[in-house]
């Protein structure tokens, strides 16, 4: 099953959004290769894969706008209260995430697999500037469109859980960095379960500005990058960011999405809503339906029933009759794995 219904966006565009907004950044990538080695080509390099999906998302925008906007939510009104509450749900997710990626990391380092992203001097004021733009604001936007917009809500029919998993998965897999994989699922599911409890992709979007801010910085202070080494110490100190981190996150994820509010829903209908993590819902003869069209206050759209995906008796596997899904998943495992490998051979 492709998961199209009516004129939303099913896992079969999705995919080939996404494949091809890789294709699109291999090509800039090969043209970055002719310019001078140096910090700004480096920095170009990583700007060219959130080039490659915009490019992608803007061909898809063109060639079924309609479809895009009831799949991607980027309409709704930003509560800015809730806009402020992205920070500590960053810091959050940071400090919680820390131990894990370590303890992960010596993992990979126990099979030979030393892998780490390398980037220019984030000290020097260009460097600073080009990182802002070139791995916090572009990735927040090309990423959060195209892993929180276009490929969450593909996957929306399978379910509230399934979305948000699949999506985390590919986000977690499509970064081709085995060093990177525990922390990117994990925040891939925060960002997902964001987009889904607001329907709006904007809060998802400053998190993940925010998280790549504390990426590209947190290594200038004093003892950060010490705490890698996993000694008696360090070990103490990772646990207590943990905790602390969780103690943040998980209310901060409450208070902000009860910010961000659904004011369209009426008590019945926000219970609904709630339960299945749906835009919002409409009853039609005696069946709860989600409608992608919440902003439309028009009388009759509930009649519009090409933009009602049927809520009752939706119960597909996570893979089943997906075989677009399923290709994506395997196809980025494996170039993971192949990297993995090659980081392994390079440390040998």
């Amino acid at each position: 099953m492709d998961g199209n219904i009516g004129s939303e966006i099913g896992s079969k565009q999705s995919a080939l959004t996404y494949v091809g907004g890789l294709a699109a950044a291999f090509v800039l990538s090969a043209i970055v290769a002719f310019f001078p080695a140096g910090d700004v080509t480096t920095w170009l390099n990583y700007l060219c894969t959130q080039l490659g999906f915009f490019i992608a998302a803007g061909v898809l925008f063109y060639l079924r706008r309609e479809a895009f906007s009831l799949t991607v939510p980027y309409k709704r009104k930003i509560s800015f209260a809730a806009l402020a509450v992205t920070v500590p749900v960053t810091v959050g997710i940071f400090m919680q995430n820390t131990l894990l990626a370590v303890c992960f990391n010596k993992l990979l380092e126990s099979v030979g697999v030393y892998s780490a992203t390398e980037l220019p001097d984030p000290s020097l004021p260009l460097n600073a500037v080009l990182g802002l733009l070139c791995v916090c604001a572009a990735p927040a936007l090309g990423e959060e469109f195209m892993f929180r917009g276009v490929l969450l809500g593909s996957y929306r029919p399978k379910g509230r859980v399934k979305a948000i998993l699949l999506s985390a998965l590919i986000f977690a897999l499509g970064h081709f960095n085995p060093a990177q994989l525990v922390h990117q699922f994990i925040l891939g599911a925060v960002l997902a379960y964001l987009v889904e409890a607001t329907d709006n992709i904007w809060y998802a979007v400053a998190v993940h500005f925010f998280n790549n801010v504390l990426a590209l910085f947190l290594g200038l202070v004093p003892g950060y990058n010490a705490l890698a080494a996993l000694d008696a110490q360090s070990a103490g100190i990772l646990c207590a960011m943990c905790l602390a981190g969780a103690a943040v996150l998980y209310p901060s994820l409450y208070g902000l999405v009860k910010l961000a509010g659904r004011k369209e829903l009426n008590p019945k209908e926000r219970i609904i809503f709630f339960v299945f993590c749906k835009k919002a819902v409409v009853k039609v003869n005696n069946i709860w339906y989600h409608n992608n069209t919440a902003d439309d206050k028009s009388d009759n759209a509930c009649d519009r029933k090409a933009d009602l995906t049927d809520l009752n008796g939706r119960k597909n596997n996570l893979f089943a009759r997906d075989p677009w899904c399923v290709a994506l998943i395997v196809m980025l495992a494996a170039v993971t794995v192949l990297s993995a490998l090659l980081e392994a051979v390079g440390a040998a």
